[in-house]
C-alpha cells in the first residue's frame, strides 16, 4: 500500500485506469474483505434510490440475479469438465477447498422451475412484497409472478449492470448464481454489509463474514 502510494499519490493521480484486472480471477480469500471499502458514488446512490422507491412497492423485496442466455448456457456445459469442485466465481458459495460442495451444472444452470420456486420461498420467507431481476437474458417475469402471487409485484427494469449491482445489493434477500462473477460482487457488498445471500440449487444460506467467520 505504502509503494503504490508513493507511487500514485492521489494528490497527481486521482483516477488510475487500469488495462486489466488489478487482481486473480476468481479473487483470493483474503481479497474479499476489501470490498467493504467500495463505494457507489452519490450520482449512482441517488439514482438507485431513486428507482427503488419509483419502481417498488413498500416493504421488504428479493433480489434476483438470473444468466440463461445462450453464452452461459455453453459455458456451463464445461461444469463436468471443471476440477470438479470449482468453476469460475464458484469459490463464493462452496467455499475455496470447496467444503460446502461441488459446483454441479444445476447450480451453473438452474432449471425454470427451480428459479421461480427458489424466489417463491424467499418470497414467503421474508414477507417480502416485490421480486427485483436483474438479467442480460430471459427474466422470466411470467414464471416467476404465477410462482409468488399476484399480492407481489415482479420487476425487471433492464437497466445497466452497474444499476443492477447496485439495486440487487440493496435487497432483503438476494439469490445469485454461484459461478458468475456478477453474482459475487453482489455477494461481496452484501456480506460487507451483513445482509445475507443465497444461490440456485445451492442449500447453504450465506451471512456477512464479519458476522459469522471470514471463510469467504
Amino acid at each position: 500500500r505504502d509503494e503504490w502510494a508513493d507511487r500514485f499519490p492521489a494528490a497527481t493521480h486521482p483516477i488510475v485506469a487500469l488495462r486489466g484486472a488489478p487482481a486473480r480471477f476468481p479473487i483470493l480469500e483474503e481479497h474479499n474483505k476489501l470490498h467493504r471499502y467500495l463505494v457507489w458514488s452519490d450520482q449512482m446512490a441517488d439514482k438507485r434510490d431513486r428507482l427503488i422507491a419509483e419502481t417498488l412497492p413498500n416493504g421488504k423485496f428479493v433480489g434476483l440475479h438470473i444468466r440463461n442466455a445462450g453464452d452461459w448456457e455453453n459455458a456451463c456445459k464445461h461444469v463436468d469438465q471443471s476440477a470438479g469442485s470449482q468453476m469460475m466465481a464458484s469459490p463464493q458459495c462452496v467455499g475455496y477447498s470447496a467444503a460446502m460442495g461441488t459446483v454441479t451444472k444445476e447450480m451453473c444452470l438452474p432449471s425454470r422451475q427451480s428459479i421461480a420456486q427458489h424466489a417463491a420461498d424467499a418470497v414467503r420467507r421474508i414477507g417480502a412484497s416485490a421480486v427485483y431481476v436483474a438479467t442480460p437474458g430471459d427474466p422470466m417475469l411470467s414464471e416467476i409472478q404465477a410462482a409468488v402471487g399476484t399480492a407481489v409485484k415482479v420487476v425487471h427494469l433492464n437497466a445497466s449492470p452497474q444499476m443492477d449491482l447496485a439495486i440487487l445489493a440493496q435487497s432483503d434477500h438476494f439469490i445469485g448464481n454461484c459461478v458468475s462473477s456478477f453474482s459475487a460482487f453482489v455477494r461481496q457488498e452484501r456480506d460487507a454489509r451483513g445482509k445475507p445471500s443465497s444461490f440456485f440449487n445451492h442449500g447453504v444460506s450465506h451471512l456477512s463474514p464479519s458476522i459469522v467467520h471470514e471463510d469467504l
